[in-house]
């Protein structure tokens, strides 16, 4: 039912702004009132930056907190259609702020202007929670503990968490005391693997990039930016799996994926924890409800436990994006301590 309101309402909205546009480009392009008045232009910019964003508000915004990045962007969509819809010549009425501000260069320019401000603003936000968090074992734990906030918040957080592990961990960090860590990495061949596909993706780049700079040069240097990109991606993803260990505190496990992934995971929504003797490939169906910590090696292994969960938890991926999964797969390399340490915890809190 909610989605059959939204989807009539969304049609609505649809209809009555193809018919306020349609009727101020046909205004200008029909020639059933001649000469055109020069106020007709006042009218069309009422119609943009008034009317269309009231539609807005009254269909999408009314009932939620008015926040300045919606107004902002609404606003900016109106200039935009004002400045496609106005032809040049009645431009000239303007005054030369207003007629820069309705061209595309001006339209771009406030475009980029908006986009700036966001992504400054969003920065600003992240670090004031950075500064306020105490005990923060990694920013991509901060993304689980504000899983409310928007996709840009995430992105935001993934991209600081990127740069943060190139360039600025490149030692292990400080362990608390009261709490237990567990590398996961050390009796695989992770990160054999990982340097090798470093080594593949540098002969890569060079020869593609020799082989299409003769023919083809922006679509050279194109996938040279992106052989570039996943190189460093590669390097971040092995600084995630060094540094940041799966941690539990007694109160909350923390699994890590590398780069990729990381769940924060209550000790009261943890069921049971079972050593794996299931099939090496999952069902499709059970294999997206479940999270799969194992690191990618030569060779496919088997996870060491599995973790069945009370009801479905989030998982944060690198680039904003979440989902449910009930079960955890995961290896570490001192399994003995890992079990004993989740099995005592789970039955201490079923004992009350």
């Amino acid at each position: 039912m909610l989605v059959k309101k939204y989807n009539a309402r969304l049609f609505l909205f649809l209809g009555l702004s193809s018919l306020l546009f349609m009727g101020n480009i046909l205004v200008y392009r029909i020639q059933f009132i001649d000469p055109l008045a020069k106020e007709s232009v006042y009218a069309t910019l009422l119609d943009c930056l008034f009317v269309w964003p009231l539609l807005v508000y009254l269909f999408f915004l009314r009932k939620r907190r008015l926040s300045l990045r919606y107004a902002s962007l609404t606003l900016l969509v109106g200039v935009g259609s004002a400045t496609f819809i106005i032809p040049q010549s009645f431009k000239l009425e303007f005054p030369s702020i207003i007629r820069f501000c309705l061209s595309p260069v001006g339209f771009g320019l406030l475009l980029v202007l908006f986009i700036c401000t966001y992504i400054l603003l969003l920065f600003l936000k992240v670090q004031r929670i950075i500064r306020n968090e105490q005990n923060v074992p990694s920013m991509q734990f901060i993304r689980s503990m504000h899983a409310h906030e928007t996709g840009g918040f995430h992105t935001m957080i993934a991209l600081m968490t990127f740069y943060d592990l190139l360039f600025c961990s490149w030692k292990r960090h400080k362990r608390v005391q009261g709490k237990s860590y567990f590398s996961y990495h050390k009796k695989t061949s992770s990160m054999a693997f990982q340097a090798m596909l470093i080594h593949a993706l540098v002969i890569e780049s060079v020869g593609f990039h020799y082989v299409l700079i003769s023919f083809h040069p922006m679509l050279a240097w194109l996938m040279l930016s992106l052989n570039s990109y996943t190189i460093l991606y590669t390097l971040a993803n092995i600084q995630a799996i060094r540094t940041q260990p799966i941690t539990f505190d007694g109160k909350r496990l923390i699994i890590y994926k590398g780069l990729t992934s990381v769940i924060t995971l209550p000790l009261s929504e943890l069921e049971s924890i079972e050593r794996y003797n299931g099939p090496e490939q999952l069902p499709k169906s059970l294999r997206k409800r479940t999270f799969n910590a194992v690191l990618a090696e030569f060779t496919k292994e088997k996870p060491a436990f599995e973790m069945v969960l009370k009801k479905p938890h989030s998982v944060f991926q690198f680039i904003g994006k979440s989902s449910k999964v009930d079960r955890i797969h995961v290896t570490v390399d001192d399994d003995v301590r890992f079990y004993e340490q989740i099995q005592k915890a789970i039955e201490n809190e079923k004992a009350g």
